[in-house]
């Protein structure tokens, strides 16, 4: 739980320094940096929502397949796996109503009031860092595909892929997601989207 919380905390220190760096100067319209307290509890929320759902899926996928994690000392019992669920979906219906009001609350301001630069400062995060996991993830499962093409697949490749895929489709959802809020958040502004 330590290297979550110290994950949380890097990610959340990133996302401020993005913002800064992408927040665009609105001090003439008096609506700059309004809104940057939703976009920060947002990003904050979406870390466990996204690990909850990714992570119980690799769960799932293990229960499915019958394996152990590497990380567990001895036999699995059935009380150790109903924790590991009931804490995934502790983060899950904890972060989501947090994620879904704060969205909310950002996003119902009439266009002429709405803080642009926290809103894309959020977009531009959440793009890199989901695209990041789809990158790296994406590429380790591509790797271990052509391994399995070519006979060298490795005794824990289900283990790993059970640990991989989850989280490949997961950081898809949320960039595919997000990306989609770029493009209507482009078209609000009145520029036209790159697709």
């Amino acid at each position: 739980m330590d290297s979550f919380f110290s994950l949380v905390m890097g990610l959340a220190i990133l996302g401020v320094v993005l913002y800064a760096v992408f927040r665009p100067k609105e001090k003439s319209e008096g609506h700059g940096g309004k809104d940057a307290y939703f976009y920060i509890v947002m990003f904050l929320a979406l870390m466990p929502l996204f690990w909850g759902v990714a992570d119980l899926g690799r769960l799932g996928l293990e229960g499915v397949w019958d394996i152990r994690s590497s990380y567990t000392y001895g036999q699995r019992s059935a009380e150790d796996q109903a924790r590991r669920i009931s804490l995934r979906m502790s983060a899950i219906v904890v972060a989501l109503p947090v994620y879904v009001f704060h969205w909310y609350k950002a996003g119902s301001r009439k266009k002429e009031e709405m803080d642009w630069g926290s809103k894309r400062s959020y977009m531009v995060a959440v793009l890199i860092l989901s695209l990041i996991l789809v990158l790296t993830v994406g590429i380790w499962l591509v790797y271990q595909g052509f391994n399995a093409l070519l006979g060298a697949v490795s005794r824990d490749v289900k283990q790993q892929v059970a640990y991989a895929l989850p989280y490949a489709v997961v950081s898809a959802a949320v960039w595919g997601w997000h990306m989609k809020g770029w493009q209507e958040l482009k078209k609000q502004e009145g520029v036209k989207p790159t697709s």
